[in-house]
């Protein structure tokens, strides 16, 4: 309850301070509309006041809680002086709107309270860094290649920030929160972002209440954002600089597009304050949705002259004057500003041609992006029929209705209608393009405008009528907000939607270090790797799963020579951050090559640096490596917080996956082959998990034996019709190569021939090499999805397979393994029995063409049996199949099966040693439409028991 009471305080806040500020310059808007812009001026006002201070050299964490106080003052002397008319019967149901979206996108805050991370996005996690650095360091300050060498990560974002000249405005805001509000810019996020989105809404009823009989129109457009699923996914998804950009865009508009009633120059000097004022944040926070209002503004300024004869004079003044002082606020970040923009927008509009970046967005290029854009279905949930073709109908009426309304409503120069005719023509373009990334950012961009244009056509009928139309569209898109705020939480199913799975409820509190002085993050988990760098200031460690720090030295943006504008101001700060990148290359980090792949290598990625040193991980049973070896520590409990702490020295033959050019963890947004994707529910055994694996994966091992013995636990079950059979050339690479002797088709749990691991610059390392590209998983589009752009797929991925688990063993590890005398459940045999090496079944049992099994040693006289079913159907139903089974080292038996059950005994000579079973059909069968999996018979067991006499 405390999260959300903070996000409350702030918007007040906001408010407090903005409605005072234009009360003090006496802004010429009617008072009712001052109070709806308020919180973002207020907004504005105190971003750009943080920006001086903190540029001027002041860590935020010094004047944030005095600037506060100071504004907070301002605001009360301008109640004293200027006594603002607070309307609040108007105002009344406005303040009940936002306090119900406050609820109604922030509940998880109730359960979670501070420790709510939301989906943990890669972005969020940047932030909070960004945040980090402004709260205890002054903006230009150059990091020393100490921090930068393990004590303080957060100093990475000065080469993005500063020398890079990107955006920074939520950044430096998250960091004012923090320092008032005494929380880790982590735990302050989410309050804050929803403050934001409260204020959004707040700028959008200003934005359209051009007059008093836009009230209405102005509460009900309110209502229906509050109530968008993609407004609240875009809070939930952690996109703070865009809804923060939002807001102030949406006020910025509503000002500059009048009416502005003209008072004289002493009485209209506030007007260009406010309005500039609001511009410079814009640029501060998210620069690359300004195009939409130039153009609108344009758009606007053309209709009104000619077709409503306006003089074009007041407005070019007032538009002028306001710019004019935006230019004077912004000072030198007028070149941070042009630099993001142009960097963005390049960025963006070349998306498409980027094949990571055009295959992870398709959501908005098919017809299901018309129900997903008014969240009558969720983002990559595919629904049956007929409410799939229902959803794309009524959604492409309602999108034809918005289009209508807004081309009307623009001829008569209505500000919201200008912004909307603007965004939809580009979301035209972006359509034809065939840019998924530009279309899944401005579906979100879109919304504030597109549900006013909704709003327009239920504000025609009576106020009962009208909150009925609300009501239905409330129950038309509950289904997908639930989805939203579900996948939120991270736990239980809606874990695979987190990039931070279980974080909210274990809480991400610094792991415990006491004894050691530095440590080894072993995640892959690229979020939680950079959080870790806020948790663990001052404690020196390392991230040899990413080394992700060098990525932001080295990042190149289409204009980042902008600095040449101003070389008086940029030039020393250049040289440093030249200095500083020849010592990060020279001192610590350098890019090597192992078996035909490149990495980053850190100087304290040594055996010398892991001694005495402490291992820090993330929950294991969100990783498929070292799951087995994981069994033999400590259980996961979340009561413990979200990360686990070991020390290095107690562990052994412990992998590391690292980031190589041949094998990229998933959110590395390179154009490397991803080899390491997010952890998922296994769907063939929902009580775990699995992983999406490509081709190559390269390892750090932590305290190797001589010799190692790699278990692997895959499945190709779910990969589709022609996709089943297990990689056959799979090796492990070392200093020498051993086979992974993968058969047949659906899963498998094998283990290597004995490898020894590679000592490469005080490191020891394995790599794995499954011997065959990834495929794309065949789309399989029917029904209305299936009538336009059918190739599209949401699955985006290109796999070997499902990882779920990769452990090092000793040979002596292996060799005392206990194997299972018997199979008998599935999967519940074939997946949770450790000592277990098969290949060849698939997890319920349907055996494929060639299947080995490791049984326990026999006993004397003892056989084994294999008991199943041959399906009838197809050839099956007429002629039998071929049966050849053998143990290893013994004769080979071949028998006919006809459909139907069997039993097959095979006696065993050899007793007091491993059974390794072999079984081959001749011939195998699909199973039938949906199933299309190749299979020959059903096991019903294998098992070991006493031979008949």
């Amino acid at each position: 309850m405390l999260s959300l009471l903070l996000a409350l305080a702030l918007f007040l806040f906001f408010l407090f301070v903005g409605i005072g500020f234009m009360s003090l310059l006496r802004f010429p808007f009617p008072i009712f509309r001052q109070w709806l812009l308020a919180p973002a001026v207020g907004l504005s006002t105190v971003l750009l006041l943080v920006t001086i201070f903190n540029q001027a050299g002041i860590p935020v964490g010094r004047f944030g809680f005095i600037l506060a106080i100071a504004l907070f003052a301002m605001g009360w002397f301008a109640f004293v002086r200027r006594r603002p008319i607070f309307p609040w019967r108007q105002l009344g149901l406005f303040f009940a709107v936002a306090l119900c979206a406050l609820f109604y996108t922030g509940w998880p805050a109730l359960r979670f309270g501070f420790n709510w991370v939301s989906f943990g996005n890669d972005d969020m996690a940047n932030y909070c860094l960004s945040a980090f650095r402004y709260l205890h360091n002054g903006f230009y300050r150059v990091p020393t290649v100490a921090e930068l060498s393990g004590t303080d990560y957060s100093q990475y974002l000065w080469f993005l920030e500063v020398r890079q000249f990107m955006r920074f405005g939520s950044d430096i805001l998250l960091a004012w929160v923090s320092s008032i509000s005494g929380l880790a810019p982590l735990k302050a996020f989410m309050p804050t972002i929803l403050a934001f989105g409260l204020v959004q809404l707040f700028s959008l009823a200003g934005l359209v209440a051009v007059s008093s009989r836009r009230r209405k129109l102005a509460l009900v457009s309110m209502t229906l954002l509050a109530i968008s699923p993609l407004y609240s996914f875009g809070i939930l998804y952690q996109l703070i600089a865009q809804i923060a950009g939002l807001a102030v865009l949406l006020a910025a508009f509503a000002v500059l597009a009048g009416p502005v009633p003209w008072r004289g120059w002493k009485r209209s000097f506030g007007y260009p304050m406010i309005a500039g004022g609001l511009c410079a944040s814009l640029a501060l926070l998210y620069p690359e949705i300004t195009p939409f209002g130039i153009l609108a503004i344009g758009l606007l300024a053309g209709i009104r002259m000619l077709l409503h004869k306006e003089p074009p004079a007041r407005f070019a003044f007032s538009l002028g004057s306001s710019l004019l002082f935006a230019v004077v606020c912004l000072r030198s970040n007028v070149l941070m500003y042009l630099n993001t923009l142009l960097a963005q927008t390049t960025t963006g509009m070349n998306s498409g041609k980027r094949a990571f970046v055009a295959n992870a967005f398709p959501y908005f290029l098919s017809l299901m992006g018309l129900p997903n854009l008014f969240g009558f279905q969720a983002i990559a949930r595919v629904p049956g029929e007929p409410y799939v073709m229902i959803s794309v109908v009524l959604a492409g009426v309602a999108f034809l209705i918005a289009g209508t309304i807004a081309i009307r409503r623009c001829l008569k120069a209505e500000p919201f209608a200008a912004l909307l005719t603007v965004m939809l023509g580009m979301t035209l373009l972006l359509f034809v393009q065939r840019n998924g990334f530009g279309m899944f950012k401005i579906a979100m961009f879109i919304q504030p405008v597109l549900m006013t244009a909704i709003a327009c056509l239920f504000v025609r009928s009576r106020t009962m009528k009208t909150a009925g139309a609300v009501g239905v569209f409330l129950i038309l898109t509950f289904q997908s907000q639930l989805v939203y705020e579900h996948a939120s939480l991270g736990t239980g199913a809606s874990a695979s939607f987190s990039e931070l799975p279980m974080a909210s409820e274990a809480a991400m509190n610094a792991p415990k270090t006491s004894g050691y002085d530095r440590a080894i993050c072993d995640t892959n988990n690229l979020v939680s790797t950079k959080l870790l760098g806020i948790l663990l200031h001052g404690f020196e460690f390392t991230t040899p799963a990413t080394n992700w720090g060098l990525v932001f030295c080295h990042r190149a943006f289409p204009v980042a020579a902008t600095h040449k504008l101003l070389p008086t101001f940029v030039s020393p700060m250049e040289g440093d951050a030249e200095k500083l990148e020849q010592r990060l290359v020279e001192d610590i980090y350098s890019r090597q090559t192992l078996w035909n792949s490149e990495f980053i290598l850190s100087s304290h990625d040594t055996n010398e640096f892991q001694k005495h040193s402490l291992l820090i991980a993330g929950p294991g049973k969100f990783s498929s490596i070292n799951r087995l070896r994981e069994s033999l520590l400590s259980p996961f409990d979340s009561s413990a917080g979200y990360y686990r702490s070991h020390d290095c020295d107690h562990l052994k033959n412990w992998l590391i996956f690292t980031n190589s050019s041949r094998g990229a963890n998933y959110y590395q947004f390179s154009d490397a082959p991803i080899s390491n994707f997010k952890s998922e529910r296994d769907v063939m055994d929902l009580s775990n998990r699995f992983s999406g694996m490509g081709r190559f994966h390269l390892f750090r091992i932590i305290n190797p034996t001589d010799t190692i013995q790699l278990r692997i636990s895959m499945t190709d079950s779910i990969m589709g019709h022609g996709r089943t059979e297990l990689p056959a050339n799979a090796r492990v690479l070392g200093e020498n190569e051993a086979a992974l002797h993968f058969t047949g088709c659906g899963c498998a749990c094998v283990l290597s021939e004995p490898v020894k691991p590679k000592l490469f610059r005080g490191a020891y390392y394995i790599a794995v090499d499954f011997g065959s590209d990834g495929l794309f998983f065949e789309n399989k589009a029917k029904g209305t999805v299936a009538l336009f752009r059918k190739e599209l797929s949401s699955d985006h991925r290109q796999l070997v397979g499902f990882l779920r688990d990769i452990s090092a063993l000793s040979p002596d590890e292996c060799e005392h393994w206990e194997r299972p005398r018997e199979i008998k459940k599935f999967p519940e045999d074939l997946l949770h029995q450790n000592g277990l090496v098969f290949s060849g079944i698939y997890e319920d049992g349907w055996i494929s063409n060639r299947a080995v099994f490791s049984l326990g040693a026999a006993k004397p006289g003892e056989s084994v049996v294999i008991k199943g079913t041959v399906p009838r159907i197809g050839e099956f139903a007429t002629h039998p199949n071929v049966l050849r089974a053998w143990v290893a080292g013994e004769a080979a038996q071949e028998m006919e099966i006809p459909g139907g059950a069997f039993s097959v005994t095979l006696p065993i000579v050899a007793s007091g040693k491993d059974v390794e079973l072999h079984v081959e059909f001749q011939k195998t069968i699909a199973l039938g439409s949906p199933d299309d999996r190749p299979a020959a018979a059903q096991i019903e067991s294998i098992r070991l028991e006493n031979s008949p006499h």
